[in-house]
């Protein structure tokens, strides 16, 4: 039953298996090979006859078919007619069709006249590009619908990067950079003619982005740094101390002048604020002992930190702590003494003008009656006298025209009693009494008097031992002259308060609770 036969015989060229009802076969004879044509089951074989090969659609014997047979549609498996097997399915490419057979067979009977065209396409952009070199291998076609490849074209070219020129081995200074500097100080206002290396030749090697080779010394040229002994626990006491230290040293002064001025009392070493300090970091027992055994132990002094120098240094000094105690009372003395006086002087001044003041009774008279007569017939009226806080009232107080009852007494007595508004005068010392504070007072006269008996018990016990001449040599004197003035300002101030107290008992007030302030201010 075969068609057109590729060759003579009774065996068909490329046969896959006999046609018994295969279509017109590419070779003559009974076993057709890929036949077109409808045999008795198959419908447009492509393959084979009875032994098939990835049939589309089983027939009698059809092979693949393209198109449905009389009997069925598309399987994806058959059954071998010879052995009952069940084959795996294997599907043909475009490229082994080629591989297969030879495009003059197909061009002679009408077959694959796109996949030729599509060849012949590809052959010729082949030969045309140049940078394409040619391949033996026939280029791959899947299929009818396979899509022609487009011609290779050129790609497209890269942005040109801006030339900046050759970049220099330094570190980057990431800043935002202006578009457009027109009218901008950059344009205009800056000199861009600077001497750029006689400024900043150095720049490159400062901020060279190349890492730095440290030469290795030896152990001659840069001999080991000696580390510094700490002896005291304290490292915030240590480093008050030390920075205290540098204070004393200033301009190059040693530690041990600063030793000498302490055993000769010389005030001109030391200001109040030094002596203040000197006073805070007094050396403690547990610092001295600890520079002392590591210095007996064989320790090296040059080794010592600044403030255990200072410790070693203020060990040396017999009486250290009274001796900055005398300092401190030497310096000081004089100044105090003066402030002590003139305050308690105020006080006691101020405590008589006011009882010998007939302005300031007469005055007091008038307000009690009138406070009397607003407050008839109330608790409050009738009163024999009032508390000097109350006077503050007379500003509260208002009348119906909106004056204080203190500007209704001013003009009432401005037209009668002239003479009693000139009260003031009779306090001259008023407001210097005002601010005068008797709780500070008293401190400040109980720190005279022992501060000049710490002087004085010292200076018994140097003499009595004999062993601290300078301390005797320099104190002295001062006992000397200090001491009626301490005994002066201690009776003084004894006076001026029994003054205060009987004033306070005068207008009405308790002395233990008063003071100058409530009174005077």
């Amino acid at each position: 039953g075969g068609g057109p036969g590729l060759g003579p015989g009774n065996t068909g060229v490329a046969g896959y298996g006999p046609g018994n009802g295969g279509g017109p076969g590419l070779g003559a004879g009974n076993t057709g090979v890929a036949g077109y044509g409808p045999g008795s089951g198959g419908g447009s074989g492509v393959g084979p006859g009875s032994t098939s090969v990835a049939g589309y659609g089983p027939g009698n014997g059809g092979g693949p078919g393209v198109g449905p047979g009389n009997g069925g549609g598309p399987g994806n498996v058959h059954i071998n007619q010879t052995n009952g097997r069940r084959v795996k399915v294997v599907e043909l490419s475009g490229e082994e069709l080629w591989k297969s057979f030879d495009i003059e067979v197909f061009s002679a009977f009408g077959l694959f006249p796109m996949l030729l065209e599509e060849k012949r396409e590809l052959d010729r952009i082949e030969k045309e590009t140049a940078n394409q070199s040619t391949s033996d291998k026939p280029a791959p076609v899947e299929s009818k619908t396979a899509q022609r490849p487009k011609p290779r074209t050129a790609s497209p070219q890269k942005k040109t990067q801006k030339d900046y020129g050759p970049k220099s081995d330094t570190k980057r200074l990431h800043w935002d950079v202006l578009e457009d500097t027109e009218g901008t100080i950059w344009s205009s206002g800056i000199d861009s003619e600077i001497e750029f290396n006689d400024v900043f030749g150095d720049l490159s090697d400062e901020f060279s982005s190349k890492k730095v080779e440290v030469k290795e010394t030896s152990k001659e040229e840069a001999p080991k740094k000696r580390t510094e002994v700490v002896l005291i626990p304290d490292p915030k006491r240590r480093q008050n101390m030390s920075i205290f230290v540098k204070t004393l040293m200033k301009g190059g002064q040693d530690l041990g002048v600063v030793g000498d001025a302490l055993r000769e009392l010389d005030l001109a070493r030391f200001g109040p604020g030094a002596l203040e300090s000197l006073s805070r970091f007094l050396p403690e027992s547990g610092e001295t002992g600890a520079v002392n055994d590591y210095l007996e132990g064989g320790g090296e002094e040059s080794l010592l930190g600044p403030a255990e120098k200072y410790v070693l240094v203020l060990a040396d000094v017999p009486r250290l702590s009274q001796r900055i105690k005398a300092l401190g009372v030497l310096s000081t003395f004089d100044e105090s003494v003066r402030e002590a006086l003139s305050t308690t002087d105020i006080i006691a001044k101020t405590c008589v003008h006011i009882r010998e003041s007939k302005r300031f009774g007469r005055l007091l008279a008038i307000i009690l009656k009138i406070g009397n007569e607003l407050n008839k017939g109330t608790q409050k009226g009738g009163a024999q006298g009032i508390r000097l806080s109350s006077l503050v009232k007379l500003t509260q107080t208002k009348s119906n025209k909106n004056t204080t009852l203190l500007e209704y007494l001013i003009q009432h007595l401005d037209a009668k009693e002239a003479d009693i508004l000139h009260v003031v005068d009779d306090f001259p010392l008023l407001q210097q009494a005002a601010k005068c504070n008797m709780q500070t007072l008293t401190q400040d006269v109980g720190k005279l008097k022992s501060g000049f008996n710490a002087v004085e018990n010292t200076y018994k016990t140097a003499e009595k031992a004999g062993d601290d001449e300078p301390f005797l040599v320099a104190t002295g004197p001062f006992l000397e002259r200090a001491r009626p003035q301490v005994e002066s300002m201690n009776g003084t101030f004894t006076d001026m308060k029994k003054i205060f107290e009987e004033l306070c008992v005068y207008i009405g007030e308790n002395p233990k609770t008063c003071s100058p302030e409530d009174i005077f201010g």
